[in-house]
């Protein structure tokens, strides 16, 4: 029983979320600086520099909602007993995911030639993720001698800088291409994965057959290996730290703007495609057997800090064994950046200039969690240093809905942009109820 309690909380604390792309109401404010990150092919009217901007995206396929139970005054996990094996498990997905992009641009210029538009910019990026199998939750209900697979079981994440180049050029009077190269420069990586996962009760505890995978890129150092012949993770060798990166790679943005008319555009683009070559210095694997017996049961108002700590020493002393890593071969292996498909329509109504209606449509996919929306958007000018946008529509995982502001002073543009789907967080925890993608965005340019 306190086996089950201890696993049941991780696997809900994995699932949790840990909070980028490009905000869909890019389109629909006034001469935004940094529109060529949505689609390379527009033009800022002007020169500028970008001082910094922030972005977040977090996604995940199944929210709180699928784990909580209200019952009278109660709320209850999933686990409870009041709660069918089948409404649990049928509101799980078969790999439950969650998934985070950070982009951070250090420095971005853009400047006019006489037949085109560029711009440079100097960006960190990262993302990471985790990965829980429906099986982890349906053995934790209902138990039994039946072999379970736990195997997808995965957490992963890749830190590096961009540098990239954009170029955007006017053919005739109604269409704009735009193309943006980008160099990657990989910082960090890691990826450890159960590739086997099996385990199923007996008379007495449980039986685990279990194999792992670690790949960790030696940026910081190489992973000494202990005289048993396994991965020391937390000792470094100094001597073998690497000042080069520790992967490189290419990617690709591509965009087209035509305005047949005056006051119509149509955009489309596609953005981040490539991906890095990781050089996976340290590298690991493991495989074996481990044979957990039961002892005294563990209520769940029984569980403190103490309780848990010394559940932790139990599981980890029985599972240690199959889990140790033993070196294998460096190896490079290539993973894809989040990609995106973008397209939009805007339309400035003729009796109001600063009113603009129009669509956005999204599709993106990275590493098995795609995702796709579209949605009614609109902007407003109001005033010479103030436009606002906002949009509604519906996406893989329900009702969406974002807002942008851009505020302009002196030669400063402030822009923020928030884009989250509806359904209710956990007060105070900011936990969605149910699965969704949510985009914060907040930067500052000025012009030259």
């Amino acid at each position: 029983m306190r086996t089950r309690i201890f696993l049941s909380l991780l696997a809900f604390a994995l699932c949790l979320p840990l909070g980028a792309q490009s905000f869909q109401e890019s389109l629909f404010l006034n001469n935004y600086r940094l529109g060529y990150r949505y689609n390379p092919a527009l033009q800022a009217d002007g020169d500028f520099i970008s001082i910094g901007e922030f972005s977040l995206y977090s996604a995940n396929n199944v929210g709180a909602s699928a784990f909580l139970y209200p019952r009278g005054n109660e709320l209850v996990t999933g686990l409870h007993p009041s709660v069918s094996t089948y409404d649990f498990i049928s509101s799980l997905k078969d790999l439950n995911q969650k998934q985070s992009h950070v982009n951070y641009s250090l420095f971005a210029y853009g400047f006019r030639t006489k037949n085109a538009f560029h711009t440079v910019e100097i960006s960190a990026r990262g993302m990471y993720g985790a990965a829980v199998p429906k099986e982890f939750f349906r053995f934790l209900k209902q138990g039994g001698e039946e072999v379970y697979s736990f195997a997808g079981t995965r957490l992963q994440g890749q830190l590096y800088a961009e540098l990239a180049y954009g170029y955007s050029r006017k053919i005739g009077d109604k269409l704009s291409f735009g193309v943006r190269p980008k160099l990657l420069l990989g910082l960090y990586a890691a990826d450890y994965k159960f590739t086997r996962f099996n385990i199923h009760m007996t008379g007495e505890g449980y039986q685990m057959n279990i194999e792992t995978a670690l790949d960790l890129t030696n940026r910081s150092g190489k992973m000494e290996t202990s005289e048993e012949g396994y991965l020391q993770l937390l000792k470094w060798q100094a001597k073998d730290k690497w000042r080069l990166p520790s992967g490189v790679g290419l990617a690709l943005d591509l965009g087209l703007l035509w305005e047949p008319v005056d006051g119509l555009a149509l955009s489309l683009s596609l953005t981040d495609l490539g991906g890095l070559f990781w050089h996976y210095g340290n590298a690991g694997t493991s495989k074996g057997d481990a044979n957990i017996t039961l002892v005294n049961d563990l209520n769940y108002e029984d569980i403190n800090f103490k309780g848990l700590v010394e559940q932790v020493k139990i599981l980890g002393e029985k599972l240690l064994q199959p889990i140790s890593l033993k070196p294998a071969d460096r190896r490079f292996v290539w993973k894809s950046i989040p990609f995106q498909a973008n397209a939009a329509i805007r339309y400035k109504m003729p009796f109001y200039r600063p009113l603009s209606l129009g669509f956005t449509g999204n599709y993106s996919a990275f590493e098995g969690l795609p995702y796709a929306e579209g949605r009614f958007a609109l902007g407003v000018n109001p005033l010479s240093w103030l436009d606002i946008t906002g949009s509604a529509g519906y996406g893989t995982y329900g009702a969406v809905w974002g807002a942008a502001i851009q505020v302009r002073v002196l030669r400063f543009r402030l822009h923020a942009a928030y884009q989250d789907g509806f359904g209710g967080t956990i007060p105070y925890k900011s936990t969605p109820l149910k699965a969704n993608g949510r985009t914060i965005v907040i930067g500052l340019t000025y012009d030259i």
